[in-house]
């Protein structure tokens, strides 16, 4: 709260996008077709992972604890989860 400080409104909150806020690169995205062993080197860095499509487009965010469950339940299951699931 020093001088010079602008007060945020939540009106000014509505009006802002994820990418105003977040730096660039400072979470890097992956694609949706992504294996879950890079899936899971990327999310040694981050807390949480931006998806894109084959476009660049954002889908979703996949987070750590997506991945601990991921990996979980594939002790039990027969054959891995799509990325799509998870997203």
């Amino acid at each position: 709260s020093g001088e010079g400080a602008q007060r945020c409104t939540m009106k000014d909150l509505e009006q802002r996008q994820v990418r105003d806020i977040l730096r660039p690169n400072s979470y890097p995205s992956v694609r949706i077709t992504v294996t879950m062993d890079e899936l899971l080197e990327s999310a040694m860095n981050q807390n949480f992972i931006p998806v894109v499509d084959d476009a660049g487009s954002f889908i979703g965010i996949v987070t750590r604890k997506d991945i601990i469950r991921y990996f979980a339940e594939q002790k039990d299951a027969a054959e891995p989860l799509p990325l799509r699931k998870i997203v």
